[in-house]
């Protein structure tokens, strides 16, 4: 059993990830965009109350602590942007004795900007203000060197990059 947190700025990659990392290695797939549209939530790219991400926070909680009870690993799709955040839910995991590796999708800033002005032109997923998003770089805290984290670029092939980082035994 197994536990990857995805970790990066919005728009960098993590979901196409993510969902290749549940899919290729049979885990659940939590997402918090998912849960906020369950929610009836506008996404966050207009910026949502604190209180509103700690209710979704608490929901995807609840269901990765179902997976592991139940002996699956997971995969956790959020930006998970807060140092503090990624504590707790390493803290969640370890309670039920699933390792836990922070997947790093370290996206150029350009790069980045580029996808978002593209999105406005495609609409193909909600987009992001641009307060929203100035915001959201600065308050970013990327992972630090005690944390278990692989760091993946979007130079990568994201089959490739899982069978070369990801041994699924």
């Amino acid at each position: 059993m197994r536990f990857f947190l995805l970790c990066g700025l919005a728009f960098s990659g993590k979901t196409t990830l993510a969902r290749e990392i549940a899919e290729r290695l049979s885990l659940a797939y939590v997402s918090l965009d998912e849960i906020n549209a369950e929610r009836g939530l506008q996404p966050g790219g207009e910026g949502l109350p604190g209180e509103e991400w700690e209710r979704s926070h608490a929901i995807a909680e609840t269901r990765l602590a179902a997976a592991f009870a139940a002996g699956r690993g997971a995969v956790l799709d959020d930006t998970g942007c807060f140092r503090w955040l990624r504590d707790r839910y390493r803290e969640l995991a370890r309670r039920y004795g699933a390792p836990t590796t922070v997947v790093f999708v370290d996206t150029p800033l350009d790069a980045i900007r580029a996808r978002i002005a593209a999105n406005l032109n495609e609409g193909t997923r909600t987009g992001i203000t641009d307060a929203v998003y100035s915001r959201h770089v600065t308050e970013f805290e990327p992972p630090e060197h005690d944390e278990r984290t692989v760091r993946v670029t979007p130079l990568d092939d994201a089959g490739q990059w899982i069978a070369a980082n990801l041994d699924t035994d």
